[in-house]
């Protein structure tokens, strides 16, 4: 099985969102967010597939006597598949080395592995999923290389991207379950903004008034009266809360009685959401044979779309 770690991307602010889509006239009416939205993922599209591969690299922290320095590095990669807004990308680690033993000696020799990253650009899904393998020694890793490449590669278009990895909302339960004989006196969420519409379903009406305010939407529950609150995972708003920011990579915030440091569920969490696809499902996608294009389409978006949340699904597992 092929294993993929998951995570979370997020267009900033365009600025001056109106001149690019030619809407300079003050009687034309402001763009909507579905405007900018789209706006925003053409950029994306177009760039990522100029030439189909765009320069992979990041800053790195060298030493060298005794000084610290940054150093650009270049990292390898390549759109090997994309359609209808799905992306895999190819991104290799040059400076991967391996050990070969041969007359009792021991010899390293360079290596270009490389790992697949699949990218969800359809109208409200931006999720990435990572192939963990030993090219590099993270997802993470792979995520920060991508995250700069893009960044640097959309900033003509006054446009940046964050990619934050999903986590398991299991993270805050155990969380509240540990700390539940102390007591907890407060809870803050804070979501992604600008919200998608799979987050808006889960977190209600105050996306909507936080998009009315231009503001970050977030709510916290606090003890009236010092004692502690109630967090019970059969609260359906409360678990659809956790479930937001657990999969768009926000953070959680508990107030614990007795304990001056609040704690904070993205420090906390130790896994990754992993999803997994069958290699010869995977194998087949990357044949790219002509014959069975919309089959391997459907392959791929059903897999990617297993990453939203299923709030049925989730209730009935409880």
């Amino acid at each position: 099985m092929a294993a993929f770690a998951i995570y979370n991307f997020s267009f900033h602010e365009v600025k001056n969102v109106g001149m690019f889509l030619g809407k300079e006239d003050d009687t034309t009416p402001l763009p909507t967010p579905k405007d900018k939205q789209d706006f925003i993922q053409k950029i994306f599209h177009d760039d990522l597939n100029d030439g189909r591969q765009f320069e992979c690299c990041l800053l790195e922290s060298t030493t060298s006597s005794g000084e610290k320095n940054k150093e650009r590095i270049l990292y390898g990669s390549k759109v090997v598949w994309e359609n209808k807004g799905l992306v895999i990308l190819m991104i290799s680690n040059p400076r991967k080395t391996i050990t070969k033993h041969e007359n009792f000696r021991k010899r390293k020799e360079k290596d270009e592995p490389w790992c697949h990253v699949l990218i969800d650009n359809r109208y409200d899904r931006e999720f990435i999923a990572i192939e963990k393998n030993t090219a590099f020694s993270s997802p993470d890793f792979v995520a920060a290389i991508l995250e700069a490449s893009l960044n640097a590669r959309l900033a003509p278009h006054h446009v940046s991207i964050e990619i934050k990895n999903s986590y398991e909302p299991d993270a805050f339960w155990e969380t509240v379950d540990k700390y539940e004989y102390l007591g907890i006196n407060e809870v803050a969420f804070r979501f992604a903004a600008p919200n998608p519409a799979w987050q808006a379903d889960l977190i209600g009406s105050i996306s909507d008034a936080a998009k009315s305010m231009k503001a970050r939407p977030t709510t916290v529950f606090t003890s009236p009266d010092g004692s502690p609150i109630v967090l019970d995972k059969s609260n359906e708003e409360l678990f659809n809360y956790v479930e937001a920011c657990g999969l768009s990579g926000e953070d959680i915030i508990i107030k614990v009685k007795g304990i001056r440091t609040r704690i904070h569920i993205k420090d906390v969490k130790d896994k990754y959401v992993f999803k997994q696809m069958s290699e010869d499902t995977f194998r087949q996608i990357l044949d790219g044979d002509p014959d069975l294009f919309d089959e391997n389409f459907d392959s791929l978006a059903a897999f990617l779309d297993q990453i939203k949340a299923n709030k049925n699904t989730n209730t009935e597992q409880q």
